[in-house]
């Protein structure tokens, strides 16, 4: 299903870890705000889900609370900064428009020129006020054939 078509693509969460509360919006300006750390609120937060996706919904969705494990394809706990220059020569590249959410990226960010972010392994950058190393370039993985 296209990206445009996606309904749960359109929704924007936010997660609080020290409180636990998890906050979903759908463009509608429904909402849910419920404590995703308890049954009743997962419970809640899943109603939300299934009335909100229609059709879309596939069950009832399960909620998981590891504490210390990150829900991501790297090891480590990263973060992934891509840079909107770097994305725009990559569109001309392919020759086709590609939607953000495909890269699942963190931070976007702009202002550099396109690949210049591959020359910041080994330093850090300050986010906000977060300082991070930056420890690899994001690659492609090979595709299983």
């Amino acid at each position: 299903m296209p990206d445009e078509e996606c309904r749960i693509a359109r929704l924007f969460s936010f997660f609080d870890p020290r409180s636990g509360m998890l906050a979903i919006r759908a463009p509608d300006g429904s909402a849910v705000v419920e404590n995703a750390l308890s049954e009743a609120g997962r419970e809640r937060i899943g109603a939300f889900l299934i009335e909100y996706l229609g059709e879309e919904a596939r069950g009832a969705p399960a909620f998981h609370y590891v504490p210390g494990h990150s829900f991501c394809d790297q090891r480590g706990k990263v973060v992934s900064l891509i840079n909107i220059a770097s994305l725009r020569d990559y569109e001309a590249r392919v020759g086709m428009r590609r939607h953000r959410r495909r890269f699942r990226a963190n931070v976007w960010f702009s202002g550099t020129p396109a690949w210049s972010e591959r020359n910041w392994v080994g330093q850090q950058i300050q986010l906000g006020g977060a300082v991070l190393r930056v420890v690899k370039p994001i690659t492609v993985a090979p595709r299983p054939r």
